[in-house]
């Protein structure tokens, strides 16, 4: 049997007359075949699935910003205790008068006063004595550590916080007439003392009107433009949510941050 010739290869045709590659016929039947057979996505399935996504998004992202809010407040609260148990430290260490103060601005424009962010900073006496006097401390300050600043806060006054859930937290009740319970309420605006930060003469960037005096021994007082040597049981900073410049009243995301007025410890009080 002689080897095919180069027309029978053309033509498909073995040694025994049988085709080996399919006719032309064939290989277009059977592409027909196989695009009715495939699947594929239409127009009006892919427009469900995104609005299915959409949706799921919607409902998402309130449950997400609650999260998120919580997490800010948690973190606040810590971290303001921290950095108050930082200064009283640095009062005993350096054996004088630091003072903390506590300032909120607009949680979106970010100008000096507002609502929505929190700023807390901390100063010290220089030379070791206590600072007095009225309109803003310039002389004989020295910065302890830098200024901290938390999103999403608001420092309210106790009314705002809830009756109950915070369990063994002193003065929780009756707390308004209680005169062993000193209040942080920036809607008073404090007193006429300030220190600015950076302290001067470094440009203004925050001006502190509500300030915590913490003396050599660590005993914690409301600072004021008259020395204050009246010791107060405790000392209470109280937070609440916020998202932007926009306080979430009587929220259950709240803190308590009490500073005992003897021992000078630091505890957040959560509901």
């Amino acid at each position: 049997m002689y080897p095919p010739t180069d027309s029978q290869h053309r033509q498909g045709v073995s040694l025994h007359g049988e085709n080996r590659v399919a006719s032309p016929r064939v290989s277009v039947a059977r592409n027909q075949n196989m695009k009715k057979g495939s699947t594929g996505f239409t127009l009006v399935e892919l427009l469900v699935v995104i609005a299915i996504m959409i949706l799921m998004i919607t409902l998402t992202v309130p449950a997400f910003n609650a999260l998120n809010g919580a997490g800010d407040l948690g973190k606040a609260a810590s971290d303001i205790q921290g950095f108050l148990e930082q200064a009283r430290n640095q009062a005993l260490v350096r054996n004088t008068f630091v003072y903390v103060g506590l300032q909120e601005m607009d949680g979106l424009s970010g100008t000096n006063t507002g609502i929505g962010e929190v700023v807390i900073a901390a100063i010290g006496s220089a030379d070791g004595t206590r600072l007095t006097g009225a309109g803003v401390l310039t002389t004989n300050l020295i910065p302890i550590g830098k200024a901290i600043t938390f999103s999403n806060v608001h420092i309210t006054n106790a009314s705002q916080l809830l009756s109950g859930g915070m369990t063994n937290r002193p003065g929780q009740s009756g707390y308004a007439n209680n005169p062993n319970l000193s209040i942080i309420d920036l809607s008073t605006n404090g007193g006429t003392t300030v220190f600015q930060w950076p302290p001067l003469p470094a440009p203004k960037r925050y001006a502190f009107y509500n300030l915590i005096e913490f003396d050599p021994q660590g005993i914690p007082r409301i600072y004021s433009t008259t020395p204050n040597n009246s010791v107060q049981n405790y000392l209470e900073i109280p937070l609440i949510q916020a998202h932007g410049d926009v306080v979430v009243t009587k929220s259950p995301n709240q803190a308590a941050i009490q500073i005992d007025g003897v021992t000078g410890a630091v505890r957040v009080y959560r509901p």
